[in-house]
């Protein structure tokens, strides 16, 4: 009778210990979320910034990525600043440079328009496996011609 509750015993322990190691060893308890975002921002922010500070006008289309969890990401973009979020977790950015969610009707500007357009334009929202298009413009503004740079869903 010991020899079988000791085994059984023995068996129970194994289990044990072999659902304590799958979890400890899980790559997702290594995996740190707020980093992740914070190199999606990143990723993100470079290139609006190389698309606004190349001087012409161009359009280059970004796809939100999933994480390396298959978990889903979240991008806002308002008010100057870029937010990346993921469950409980966010973090934020400010590019170097304004990103407008306004689109432009082809009409001169000049700095009071473009701060009214800014406070009244909705943010943008995307989700993993959504394309943001990255546009600059070349738009007639106070007498002079400047490079603004707009974020829109693509479609």
């Amino acid at each position: 009778m010991d020899f079988v509750v000791s085994k059984v015993a023995m068996a129970a322990c194994a289990l044990l210990a072999a659902t304590v190691l799958a979890g400890a060893l899980n790559p997702s308890k290594f995996i740190d979320i707020e980093d992740e975002l914070d190199c999606m921002l990143s990723d993100f922010c470079r290139l609006a910034e190389r698309v606004g500070m190349s001087g012409s006008v161009m359009s280059v289309l970004w796809e939100v990525p999933y994480l390396a969890s298959g978990d889903a990401a979240r991008i806002e973009i308002s008010d100057g600043t870029v937010t990346a979020s993921s469950g409980d977790r966010r973090v934020l950015a400010e590019p170097g440079i304004p990103l407008h969610t306004w689109s432009w009707d082809g009409g001169p500007l000049n700095a009071s328009e473009e701060a009214l357009l800014d406070c009244h334009a909705l943010g943008l929202v995307a989700s993993s496996g959504s394309v943001i298009s990255v546009v600059s413009c070349n738009v007639q503004y106070e007498n002079d011609s400047k490079i603004l740079v707009f974020v829109q869903e693509a479609t």
